[in-house]
């Protein structure tokens, strides 16, 4: 594993390779990291992406779903402007299916950042007499706040799950990426 990290300096980051080196360890000793049987498979059916010989750890790929549902990169998942979209990065060891959820659940993060860039936009003193425009405006501004504060307790509950779990707490009903998906379907 630590081989293929550093074949490709100008993609990844030494952090990113070092992260790799010391979580994807466990399953190259395991048997070539092809858990779950998805590997092989999933570099067939995607004959465009590389194949990296390791699949990403679900648990590496829900802590940067978790930071991207707060407008922020992560390792893996990252914000492109000239889509507009939060991607998975190409080098990564994700099958299709993973890809597809993973552009589902970061659809809230995209809309979290559109409806951030908006409010910062509002939000500056040139822009704030039209902002302060009446009721309507002020009734708008509340709502908003609202489902914004309903939006962060989710995501505190989400890190608390995820942080829970990595501690040894968590029991066989975790967090995983479909029931985060089923709790991030709500605030879309």
């Amino acid at each position: 594993v630590p081989e293929r990290a550093a074949a490709g300096p100008d993609r990844v980051s030494v952090a990113q390779q070092k992260l790799r080196e010391l979580e994807l360890a466990p399953l190259a000793a395991a048997g070539g990291g092809d858990a779950g049987g998805g590997g092989a498979a999933a570099a067939s059916s995607s004959s465009s992406l590389p194949h990296v010989g390791y699949e990403v750890p679900e648990s590496l790929l829900l802590r940067d779903v978790v930071y991207v549902l707060q407008a922020i990169d992560g390792c893996f998942v990252k914000f492109r402007i000239k889509t507009g979209t939060y991607e998975v990065d190409r080098a990564a060891g994700v099958p299709a299916s993973v890809r597809t959820l993973l552009g589902t659940i970061c659809e809230a993060g995209r809309l979290y950042r559109t409806l951030k860039a908006r409010a910062d936009e509002l939000g500056r003193p040139e822009r704030q007499s039209s902002a302060r425009a009446g009721l309507v405006g002020q009734a708008l501004f509340a709502t908003v706040h609202r489902e914004v504060t309903q939006y962060f307790r989710l995501i505190a509950v989400l890190q608390h799950q995820l942080d829970h779990e990595q501690n040894g707490g968590g029991g066989g009903g975790g967090l995983t990426l479909r029931r985060l998906a089923v709790w991030v379907h709500d605030p879309l």
